[in-house]
């Protein structure tokens, strides 16, 4: 009966035993979950940064393209511009140097 009892006495300890480890073990484990979640939203706020200036980049880089377009023509209008003031200045089309 005595062997029984302690021996019930000692699995009761163990069972405690590995109860407050695994409860330190489940509190080291949160503390680490909760430092991965506040890594992954400071990278996912970094990521939101970076694509508001890829796409603010995109859009400079469209208007860019469409100077580039528009240039060939305002530069013909331009040299059609100074060549009629140019005219209507001397009243001559040709060129003397």
């Amino acid at each position: 009966m005595i062997n029984k009892k302690m021996a019930r006495m000692e699995l009761e300890d163990r069972v405690m035993r590995m109860e407050t480890e695994l409860r330190q073990h489940v509190t080291r484990e949160e503390h680490i979950l909760r430092d991965l979640i506040a890594m992954l939203r400071e990278n996912t706020t970094k990521t939101d940064e970076m694509h508001e200036v890829f796409t603010a980049a995109r859009g400079g880089f469209r208007v860019i393209q469409f100077l580039g377009s528009a240039a060939k023509p305002i530069v013909y209008i331009v040299a059609l511009l100074a060549a009629v003031a140019v005219y209507v200045k001397t009243g001559n089309w040709t060129f003397h140097p």
